[in-house]
């Protein structure tokens, strides 16, 4: 089994329901944008036993679908700071997420 998913189940069970796991969570309320997408995401790991999808893609897939958000956005300012966001939390869950991947 993998430590790190053994040491989050001895935690106690976490009523939040923003996406991720425990401490790696997006701090709320900034990235209260990201949550559909990281809720998809957090769904592919709980799938990725199944082996229908690889790491990178569901990785890729969170990428697409956050830029799609952040595109959507009407103020050019806030368009930057999505983007900006983007930066700074996706390479955490490209780098951090392969501990969690059952596939």
């Amino acid at each position: 089994m993998n430590p790190l998913k053994w040491l989050l189940n001895k935690l106690p069970v976490d009523s939040n329901d923003s996406a991720g796991v425990g401490p790696f969570r997006l701090p709320a309320p900034r990235c209260d944008w990201m949550q559909r997408a990281a809720k998809l995401h957090d769904n592919d790991f709980l799938n990725s036993h199944d082996g229908s999808k690889r790491l990178s893609e569901a990785d890729a897939d969170l990428f697409w679908r956050w830029a799609l958000e952040a595109h959507a956005e009407q103020d050019p300012i806030e368009r930057c700071r999505k983007f900006s966001d983007i930066c700074k939390y996706w390479p955490l869950a490209r780098r951090f997420g392969r501990y969690f991947w059952d596939g």
